[in-house]
C-alpha cells in the first residue's frame, strides 16, 4: 500500500509558503521608517518561510510504503517496523495526529525524522499525513491496525490463500 500526497496539494501547499515568504520579504522591503529589528525579524521570518517552501517541495515528491512488516519511505527509509507500533490512532481529538491523517505511538523510541506534508518522528511517536489524501491515510490506519492487531495472521493467512 502506498501513501502520496496529490499534485495539486503539492502545488498549493509549495504557493501558500512561497507567498507567505515573498510578502514578508516585500513587508520588510517596504518598511523603510521600521526599526532596524523589525526588519531583521522580518527577513528572518521570510527565510524560514521559503526554507519551509523548499522543503515541503522536495518531502510531498516522496511515498511511504507499508509492506508486511515495515512502513517505509520510496528512499528506504524506515519509519516504523510494523512490530513496534503499539498504537494506530485516528481519533479526531488526538493532540499528536496530523490533520488529515493518523498517529502511531511506538514501543521504542526511534531517531527524529520529518518530511513536511507526509509524516514526522519524534522519539516514541510518529505522525502521518498533513498534505496526504484523507481516504488514502484513513484506509493506510485502518490496515496498520489489521497488521499490528491480533487478526493479523489471519488476514496474511487469507491473503495467501488467494
Amino acid at each position: 500500500m502506498t501513501l502520496q500526497i496529490s499534485p495539486f496539494r503539492r502545488k498549493f501547499g509549495t504557493g501558500v509558503l512561497g507567498a507567505l515568504g515573498a510578502t514578508l520579504l516585500f513587508s520588510a522591503a517596504k518598511s523603510s521608517g521600521a526599526q532596524p529589528i523589525a526588519i531583521l525579524v522580518l527577513i528572518i521570518l521570510a527565510g524560514l518561510a521559503l526554507f519551509a517552501c523548499l522543503r515541503f517541495y522536495r518531502a510531498t515528491a516522496g511515498k511511504l510504503h507499508l509492506f508486511e512488516d515495515r512502513l517505509e519511505t520510496d528512499t528506504g527509509q524506515l519509519v516504523a517496523a510494523l512490530d513496534q507500533i503499539i498504537t494506530v490512532d485516528r481519533a479526531s481529538f488526538s493532540v499528536f495526529r496530523p490533520s488529515m491523517g493518523f498517529y502511531l505511538k511506538l514501543s521504542e523510541p526511534m531517531p527524529r525524522g520529518w518530511s513536511p506534508g507526509l509524516w514526522w518522528r519524534l522519539g516514541r511517536r510518529i505522525g502521518v499525513g498533513g498534505a496526504t489524501n484523507p481516504g488514502e491515510g484513513k484506509a493506510m490506519a485502518d490496515m496498520l491496525k489489521i497488521l499490528t492487531g491480533p487478526e493479523r495472521e489471519q488476514f496474511l493467512s487469507g491473503r495467501a490463500a488467494q
